[in-house]
Order: structure tokens, then sequence, then C-alpha cells
């Protein structure tokens, strides 16, 4: 059977955000928790007054079970069918990385039975996400984890005797590593442990789901096909296959048609709308992948209009910010990419190398638009910051603005200046670093370093993953606009070059390229902004 492709309309500036909102108040009103659920305490345990920066009253905070969500089969020890349907509605949410609703939906299921020990190791699961920067945090998920497996007694190898689901737990907590169970922490032991449980359980989809844990691609793909031919409407499994397949060595058409899939069993979950937009790009449906990048925005911000939750608690949100924003500057729209850019740049971070992959966005957008004047002030204010990665960084976009203006002497001192501030090993600036150092030996030595910029266009090209991909556009961009006014043509034809290469789709490459044949024959001719 043919799938159903879902088209929602582009949203507009006022219309559109009024129908995702009117859609999200609707889901909310919907199959809302009963007064006697509301009364109950919305812990069930002592907790700490936040966990990963989110206040727990948010994390406890009730959610209705959404009517529109294909949820995951997982069968639980349990007389209410409703904690069931909210235990499966958070299985679905961590499969989806929705690791809020997922917590919601967890706390939901324990309040209509505490003794619900798949929903507990579930909680787990979540907070373990949600609290991945938090070492507080993460002790009170071995706390939970180890209440959930004293719920369901036993050991692994004795998962006939509690089921599918107490063999689930027992197995999520041997993979946490926790000491109350066999195996614990031991990749061989328990992948053994699965692979029993599985043939005990054959038919048990969240049991298959492990079984790709820790395995090579190939294999991986194999369980999550095993997955979807007993499930097929699996959002967990269409998930891990749109990230297995959009990988350099993966099958991006295929990486499209499990987003797609994943975008209809999910259509309200903003992260299951975006994964779809991740491969669009790829084949050249950009203007579909603005489409779905718009769509979870505008989801994202409903829901905070509709059920009071700030749009800041959700991890997804500066990602898909910055797809959008990369996407919009793939099609020319760069007014629309730099307001995305300055909203994600006043997003709060806590962290230094958050706060730097928010920010940096707009200041190179603004790099490769050869406005310099706008980025040396941007750049200042960097170089003035109390993080020494900020004030690297700094220095760095300051090296390009020199290089930019005429200035490669202070281009150079820039670059000096920020090797002060950088951390041994690796870091974020690495290409900033070598770029500068590139362009530096083009525009001031008599043997331009023409193997250092091959090398430094061969790994923007092969760096993985979505953010990657489309970042590497714009720092080629800014590779050829500098090239450009130093009048390095030959820079600018192996960045051309190399844009066409990695994405033929992309209007830069033929942009370059041509721009490159009339500069030649036009030594005073300046590109258009």
């Amino acid at each position: 059977m043919k799938r159903q492709r879902i088209r929602i309309p582009k949203a507009r500036r006022s219309g559109g955000a009024l129908l995702f909102a009117l859609a999200a108040v609707i889901l909310f009103a919907v199959a809302q928790p009963t007064s006697a659920e509301l009364a109950q305490s919305h812990s069930v345990q002592e907790e700490p007054a936040a966990l990963g920066g989110i206040p727990m009253e948010v994390i406890q905070r009730p959610i209705p079970l959404r009517g529109d969500l294909s949820t995951v089969r997982h069968p639980v020890s349990t007389e209410s069918s409703r904690a069931r349907a909210y235990h499966e509605q958070g299985l679905t949410y961590l499969h989806l990385y929705g690791y809020l609703n997922a917590a919601r939906s967890f706390h939901a299921a324990l309040r209509l039975d505490p003794d619900l020990a798949a929903a507990r190791m579930g909680l787990a699961l979540a907070y373990r996400r949600l609290a991945r920067n938090d070492p507080d945090g993460q002790e009170q998920v071995r706390e939970m984890a180890a209440r959930a497996v004293t719920a369901v007694g036993g050991a692994p190898d004795e998962g006939e005797t509690n089921g599918a689901d107490g063999e689930w737990v027992r197995l999520h907590a041997a993979r946490l590593g926790l000491d109350e169970v066999p195996g614990a922490g031991d990749a061989d032991s328990i992948r053994k442990l699965v692979a029993r449980a599985t043939e005990r359980h054959p038919g048990d989809t969240e049991l298959l789901m492990l079984k790709a844990g820790g395995r090579p691609t190939d294999e991986r793909k194999a369980v999550y096909h095993e997955v979807l031919a007993n499930h097929p409407d699996h959002p967990g499994a269409h998930h891990m296959l749109v990230h297995l397949n959009e990988r350099r060595d993966g099958d991006v058409s295929l990486a499209v048609e499990h987003g797609e899939a994943l975008a209809r069993l999910a259509p309200s979950v903003a992260h299951a709308r975006h994964m779809w937009g991740h491969n669009l790009r790829r084949v050249g449906r950009v203007a579909e992948a603005i489409r779905e990048f718009e769509a979870a925005r505008d989801i994202e911000h409903s829901l905070e209009r509709a059920e009071g939750i700030p749009v800041r608690y959700d991890w997804h949100h500066p990602h898909n910010l910055a797809l959008l924003g990369m996407s919009y500057h793939h099609q020319g729209r760069t007014g629309e990419a730099e307001t995305v850019f300055r909203e994600l740049a006043e997003l709060p971070a806590e962290e230094d190398r958050r706060r730097l992959g928010q920010r940096m966005s707009l200041l190179e957008l603004q790099l490769t638009q050869a406005r310099w004047n706008d980025a040396r002030a941007q750049a200042r204010r960097w170089v003035e910051a109390e993080s020494a990665l900020l004030q690297a960084a700094g220095h760095l976009y300051k090296g390009f603005v020199h290089l930019g203006s005429g200035a490669p002497e202070r281009a150079a001192e820039a670059l000096a200046e920020a090797d002060h501030h950088l951390p041994d090993g690796r870091h974020p600036m690495a290409f900033h670093e070598s770029a500068l150092t590139v362009l530096l030996s083009y525009i001031e030595d008599q043997e331009p370093d023409v193997e250092g910029l091959e090398e430094l266009l061969d790994d923007l090209r092969a760096r993985p993953g979505p953010d990657a991909w489309a970042r590497a556009h714009m720092h080629m961009e800014i590779l050829a606009q500098v090239g450009w006014v130093t009048r390095q043509l030959d820079v600018v034809d192996l960045v051309a070059q190399a844009l066409r290469e990695h994405d033929p789709h992309y209007p830069g490459g033929r942009y370059w390229t041509e721009l490159l044949a009339a500069g030649r024959s036009d030594p005073g001719r300046q590109p258009p902004l």
C-alpha cells in the first residue's frame, strides 16, 4: 500500500502559528487526567527541586494522552489500562528523544499505578537524558532504576518468572551498570542476556530494540527492520533507521523514506517533523525541509502557549532553529536566516560550547555576506567574554574580518592571540584556526598551502551529521568570500568545486563558479551581496 505523505501548509506568520496553537490547545483538552489523578501527589519519590536545570514541577506536570501519536506496544503488569497507555506514550517519547514529555508520561502512569516497575524504569531513562550534565541528577537515575529492579525482583536470566516487562526492566538496569543485576556494565554479558530474552519473548518489540545496542551498523539496521516486521509503525525503529541511513555510508533515500514515516506517525511531535527535514535537504527538496523545520518550531511554541512549559527546556529547540536558519541560507533567504539566528543566539545556555554553538551562526552569516563591520562588532564582544573558549572564538572571527578588510598582519596577530586561549586537543574552533592559517599562507607566503586547503575542504565534506553537512556550506562560503576580496582566485576555484561536489543542489556552488569566470576576465568585479 502506498504510504500517505504528510502535507502541512507552510506556516504563515500569523495564521499558521494560530493554527498550530489551536491544535495544541485541542490536544491538551483531550484525555486530561481525572480530578482523582490530579489530587494525588506528582512525586513518586523524594526528588530534588530541579533536574538538569528543569524545575521538577515542570517534569511532573500532568500531560494528556496524545490521540494523534502512534505509540509503541509494551504489555506491562498492571490492571490500569490508562497506566499502560501512559507508559507506552512515555516509551514513544523516549524513542522520539522527547525526554521531558516522556518523563511527564511516566509520572502520569505511576500516579495511576505506583507499583508499575516498567514505568519507573522508563522514568529513570528519561531522567538520564534530562540530567546528562547534572551529576546529582545521575545519582537520582540510579536510585530510581534500583527501585524498579527491586519491584520486579529476580535476575535477568530468570525473566520467565516475571514476564517480558520484568526482563526489560532488568536489562536496562544492566545497561545502566547497576550492581543489583548480574552482567551490569559488561557488553558481552548484556548481549547474551538480551538474546535469551528475545528468544523467550519473540514478539516483544521493546526487547528487540535492545538487540541493536553495540552492534555494527548493518546489524543494527537488520534489528530495526525486524522490529518493523513485527510492528510496522514502531516510531523508534523508523527514527533509528533515519539516523543510520543519513550517514556518509548510508542510503539517503531510505533516510527520507523513514523520516516521512516518522512524521506521519507523530505529526504533533516537533522532533519527528524535524527528522524528515534532515534529509529532504540532502535530496534537493530544501523548500519541503524548511516546511518541516518551520512546523517543528511552531509546534514547540504553540505547546509553550498551551501548556505553559517554556520552550527553552526542550533540548531540541536550538538544534531545530540552527537547521532552519541554515536551510534559509541555502535558499538565499538571508533575511529570514538572520532572524532565526538572532533568536538562536539569544537562547540561554550554561555551557561554553553550547553558548558558542548557538551564537556562531549569526556571525558566520555576516562573514558569508562580507559584512565585516557587523562581524567585527560581534567578535569584539566575544573577546571581552569571561569564557576562554569564547575569547578564542572572538579572536579567530576577528582574524577573518581583518583578512576581508585588507589587514593580513592583524589577522596573523588575532590568530596568535586565539592560540593563547584555545584548549588542548580537539575543540569546536578547529576549522576556523586551520582556515585562517591556510588563507594567510595564500596571502602572505610565496608558496600557498594548496594541500592544506584541499585537506580542509575534504574534512568539511567528511564530517558526519546533518548539522555539520549544513554548516559546511557556510564555512566554504566564508573561504570563498575571503578568497574573492583578497583576489586569491585559486582559493575561490577550489571552494566552488568543493561546494558543487558537496551539494549539487546548492546555488552557491554555481554562483561562485560563474563569478570566478567573470572575475578572471574583469579583475575589478565585486560579488553582489
